[in-house]
Order: structure tokens, then sequence, then C-alpha cells
């Protein structure tokens, strides 16, 4: 994949860590700070995809949900009993 350049301004003591953890894992500044920006910006997606299900399964059943079960129950509870 090809890299765009961009600058940064970071505080030192974040720069000194960086710069400490690149030497570290032998890699250079700019693989490192690459790296944790893809780490952020998946945890930000992945959270933004559990508040939605989270949304999606915490809801209640509206009326239209409970009318669906309840005929569901009737035409179940029919087949049932006509194969008695």
């Amino acid at each position: 994949m090809a890299g765009v350049k961009t600058a940064v301004s970071l505080a030192e003591p974040l720069f000194d860590e960086t710069d400490a953890l690149a030497r570290d894992l032998g890699v250079s500044r700019s693989r490192v700070i690459a790296l944790a920006l893809q780490e952020y910006v998946e945890r930000r997606r992945n959270r933004a995809v559990r508040e939605k299900l989270d949304e999606v399964y915490t809801d209640a059943p509206d009326q239209a949900d409970i009318d669906r079960l309840r005929a569901m129950r009737r035409h179940h509870r029919l087949v049932v009993e006509r194969d008695l």
C-alpha cells in the first residue's frame, strides 16, 4: 500500500516513548505511529458496530412483534392439536 506523508505534533514525552518503542521493535517511528493509529481506528469502528448491535438487541418488542408472536403461537397450537 502506498503511504501518504503527513506531519503531526506530539508532546515530547509521547515522542520519546514512541522513539524508544520503535527502537525496541526495530521499526521506524512512522511505522509505530501508523500501527497505533490503525488500532485506534479499528477500536472506534468496532465500538460503533457494538453500539448499533446493542441498540438492536436491547430494544423491547413493539406491539407488532407481540401480535406476531401471538399469531405464531395460535398457529403452532392449531398445528399441534391437528396432529394429535
